[in-house]
């Protein structure tokens, strides 16, 4: 059976990274590239945690301005009065 193409690409590019991840932080820190290795899924929960709470807040911070927006809107209806064309 032949492996399909874009998999061989997406694992040819996988690797590419992971070994350039590897030789930027070998450089870096000094650290030993078996001891980069083990340490990478303790950072990618890390990472995945971090992202979640960034993305938590992302999506409260809009929620906030969401509401901002809608309160002002309101204001703005209100003070406009019934017979103003933006009543509706």
């Amino acid at each position: 059976m032949r492996i399909p193409s874009s998999l061989t690409v997406g694992a040819l590019a996988a690797g590419t990274a992971l070994a350039y991840y590897l030789q930027r932080r070998h450089q870096r820190t000094g650290e030993d590239y078996v001891d980069i290795i083990r340490a990478l899924p303790g950072e990618a929960q890390r990472w995945t945690a971090g992202a979640r709470r960034r993305a938590a807040s992302a999506i409260e911070d809009g929620r906030s301005a969401a509401r901002g927006r809608e309160a002002q809107i309101e204001r703005r209806l209100e003070a406009a009065g019934p017979s103003s064309p933006l009543a509706g």
